[in-house]
């Protein structure tokens, strides 16, 4: 198991802003794996990490789970 994604709220807001900008890549199933990877790379590239390991798709995966069942 790696590390723990930390994601303060600066992070969390890109990464929001940039799932509603795929909005238009979103399956039945929900997003693609291939929006999370982007998704991934778009946070690494706005060097917003405070803290912990840069984002993967997989931690992309979770925090969309976790705030998609607000």
């Amino acid at each position: 198991m790696g590390e723990k994604a930390h994601w303060n709220s600066e992070e969390e807001t890109a990464f929001i802003e940039f799932l509603l900008s795929q909005k238009s890549r979103m399956s039945d199933g929900g997003w693609r794996d291939a929006v999370m990877q982007e998704a991934a790379d778009h946070l690494t590239k706005l060097g917003l990490l405070t803290k912990g390991p840069k984002k993967t798709k997989k931690m992309c995966e979770g925090k969309w789970k976790a705030v998609s069942e607000f």
